[in-house]
């Protein structure tokens, strides 16, 4: 383990049986995450993001590889000797409407957790729940209500509370305000940076929005395929890209200056994902990407250290050009 990392994730394979092949959803992927660091993990749908974060808290079995939380390896721990680890890392789920319990009025959905894992004294219940719904920004009489008679926004807020219950060390939103009004997304955000704070925690915010990311971010990690294929500071990977993957990424993130938005050049990718059922030889991105050549075709790039703490996966990394971005540095709470 390197200095105070909280989880080390070492050679990560997950497959998942489809018909008579397998589909390689997370391929080799090493990342660690320092206690009380907000790591981004970015990507398009169907990169791996999200099964990598239930993996993590072994919602997914690994295939192959590691994953030590804390020291401890909980890669092959069976449902029994996992239990106890339930509790220090805790998912927040891209969908609010479908993740809390329709039928369950949000007094007995915070309670849950607390009863379950012995958290307080049953007598303490109702104070916790009341204190979890402040935490959130959430006035205590939403506890007699059922998620339906709040907005996707309110039901996320409820859906973070939740997952504090259990008072985890580690936190993992997987799209988090993907599926809210952009208007929303801000406010989110923040919140989630605000309760990061607030308890000391340490969070992995998994997002397809590079923008989004950055405002709430220390690293990035940017998945294609099931591989990473950049990981840095977030300042350096955004405004330094070294991966055209991440470059076109950049691209596709208006800027809110409409005469720098109009005149900028994009990056333009070709074509759809390729299907993790039968990925490209050499260099995964070499379908798709703009200035590939005939070693990307034939040799996968290993990942490497393009700055102290900035690696990239690319034979011709750094060389595509500069990329305008306009993005603000923070989120207000």
């Amino acid at each position: 383990m390197k200095g105070d990392t909280l989880l080390d994730v070492s050679d990560l394979t997950v497959r998942f049986k489809t018909g008579r092949r397998f589909l390689t959803a997370v391929d080799n992927v090493s990342v660690d995450v320092t206690r009380g660091e907000t790591f981004g993990l970015v990507g398009e749908s169907g990169s791996g993001k999200s099964t990598f974060g239930l993996t993590v808290v072994r919602a997914h079995a690994p295939d192959a590889g590691r994953i030590v939380f804390d020291g401890t390896d909980i890669s092959n721990l069976s449902d029994k000797d996992m239990r106890p680890y339930r509790t220090h890392m805790q998912m927040i789920f891209q969908d609010p409407y479908a993740s809390l319990d329709p039928h369950m009025k949000v007094s007995a959905i915070l309670a849950e957790p607390l009863r379950i894992h012995k958290i307080v004294p049953r007598s303490e219940i109702s104070e916790k729940v009341t204190s979890l719904l402040e935490a959130v920004g959430m006035p205590a009489e939403a506890a007699d209500r059922f998620p339906n008679q709040f907005s996707g926004g309110q039901r996320q807020r409820i859906s973070i509370a939740r997952a504090l219950a259990v008072e985890p060390e580690l936190l993992i939103a997987d799209e988090p305000v993907s599926a809210l009004d952009v208007s929303i997304q801000a406010q989110v955000m923040a919140l989630l940076n605000d309760v990061k704070s607030r308890f000391g925690l340490t969070t992995i915010v998994i997002a397809h929005d590079l923008a989004l990311v950055y405002q709430v971010t220390d690293r990035i990690a940017v998945m294609y395929l099931g591989q990473i294929v950049e990981l840095g500071p977030t300042a350096e990977v955004v405004f330094g890209p070294q991966h055209p993957y991440t470059a076109a990424l950049l691209s596709a993130t208006p800027v809110p200056d409409p005469d720098v938005e109009r005149s900028r050049e994009r990056i333009v990718l070709r074509g759809e994902p390729p299907s993790a059922l039968s990925p490209p030889s050499g260099c995964r991105f070499h379908t798709r990407c703009p200035i590939a050549q005939d070693v990307c075709r034939d040799t996968a790039p290993p990942l490497t250290e393009a700055s102290q703490g900035h690696l990239v996966a690319c034979h011709f990394a750094g060389q595509i050009g500069p990329v305008s971005v306009d993005l603000p540095r923070s989120v207000d709470p």
